[in-house]
């Protein structure tokens, strides 16, 4: 019997990890509390015991990075969005490192490090069911600062984002607020020659009052969604973004409702953690039947194993859900980014007509201005509706776990 809940722990104190690593592998039994004492403080003076926060330098190229022309050595050297510009990449970084979140998940990681050494005692005095709470405890503090991780790579991505979307529509606002400047002085021009009404001026002129109010909101917006990226990455005064158009360009994501479900599962941090929690609760009662635990004891264990199978199921259900309303609002943009592109030709059409028609005298210049008006209008909203694809479609990805690797600080 001792020797099965021997093999019990040894198998408990190791938890998996990608490339075939050991995370949770601790030392055997300490043989005396003196060495524990000695390990305890030098855990006290480090950062971090198992969990290497500063191990992960995997390269990182999301939607819209660019490559640098700086070697290793000078990328290292020069902070973060100090240099030429800031991509993509840099911001998510920049923002890991700085976030409170990230950094409180850290520490709490670290902590339950120094309490499964703790443990160790307890597990060479016969406590063994201290020692594997301890190991549950330090298994979601990872998944924990898993999902903190994550939060903030979307945040960042999101804000990343939002600024080129507010750049690129400013830019289109500038123009139609050119043009209608520029249309309201032929409108005067002409008025004062005797060729264009009051009411036509009056007409022109406030579709040039509503395009500067508008640039200015436009402007309004850049302002906040720079301040919103600048506050999670820190960096102030931001830099230009760095950016490829290509990048961006609509491309629909070919995948199945379910296949995309099944992704999401297994990337979840929350459906991960619920896993755990089930294989902890089925070691104890394992551990409780060896241990000839009391009848009522090895009852509480089964009830504890069955809860922990039901929010599983539920995390993995909440998941689900979660994909489907992404993916429907995923579709939904797709298809309002090919409803505006149309819009948007047929607006030029009517424009050509238009110019066609006014340089052969059947159309009113005031009429001319409205078409143009119409066609410009018909770029920001195709402009828009590709942003928020885009942004959709970031969204998907990162839940599904198909986005880029994140590059931890």
């Amino acid at each position: 019997m001792k020797a099965g809940i021997e093999g019990l722990v040894t198998t408990a104190g190791r938890r998996p990890e990608p490339g075939g690593r050991t995370a949770g592998a601790h030392a055997g039994g300490l043989l005396a509390a003196g060495l524990l004492a000695a390990l305890l403080v030098a855990a006290a003076c480090a950062p971090v015991l198992a969990f290497d926060f500063t191990a992960a330098r995997q390269a990182h190229a999301g939607p819209g990075g660019t490559e640098s022309s700086q070697g290793p050595a000078e990328a290292d050297a020069a902070p973060e969005g100090r240099q030429d510009g800031l991509d993509l990449a840099g911001a998510i970084r920049a923002a890991l490192r700085v976030s409170p979140h990230v950094r409180l998940a850290e520490l709490q990681v670290a902590e339950a490090e120094l309490a499964l050494l703790a443990a160790e005692v307890k597990k060479s005095e016969g406590d063994l069911e201290a020692y594997l709470e301890a190991q549950h405890a330090l298994e979601q503090a990872r998944t924990a600062l898993e999902g903190a991780v994550a939060d903030a790579a979307v945040q960042a991505e999101e804000a990343f984002y939002n600024v080129l979307r507010a750049q690129e529509l400013l830019e289109l606002r500038q123009r139609a607020a050119e043009q209608a400047a520029a249309r309201a002085a032929v409108a005067r021009a002409r008025h004062e020659a005797g060729m264009l009404s009051q009411v036509d001026l009056l007409e022109v002129e406030l579709s040039h009052a509503r395009a500067a109010a508008a640039q200015h909101d436009a402007e309004r917006s850049l302002e906040a969604a720079r301040r919103a990226l600048s506050e999670l990455t820190g960096i102030d005064p931001l830099p230009p973004l760095q950016w490829s158009r290509d990048a961006l360009a609509f491309a629909p994501v070919e995948v199945s409702l379910a296949g995309a479900m099944d992704k999401a599962v297994r990337a979840s941090s929350d459906v991960t953690a619920a896993r755990f929690a089930l294989r902890a609760a089925e070691r104890r009662l394992e551990l409780a039947r060896l241990s000839d635990f009391p009848a009522v004891d090895v009852r509480r264990a089964e009830m504890e194993v069955e809860r922990a199978a039901i929010r599983l199921a539920e995390a993995e259900a909440a998941i689900r859900r979660e994909v489907r309303l992404a993916y429907d609002a995923l579709l939904a943009a797709a298809q309002n980014v090919s409803l505006e592109e149309q819009a948007l030709a047929l607006a030029l059409q009517r424009l050509d007509i238009a110019r066609t028609r006014h340089d052969a005298g059947t159309l009113p210049l005031v009429e001319l201005f409205a078409e143009e008006g119409r066609a410009m209008e018909a770029r920001l909203n195709a402009a828009s509706a590709l942003w928020d694809y885009n942004l959709k479609k970031a969204r998907f990805l990162r839940l599904t776990g198909e986005a880029a690797p994140l590059e931890r600080p």
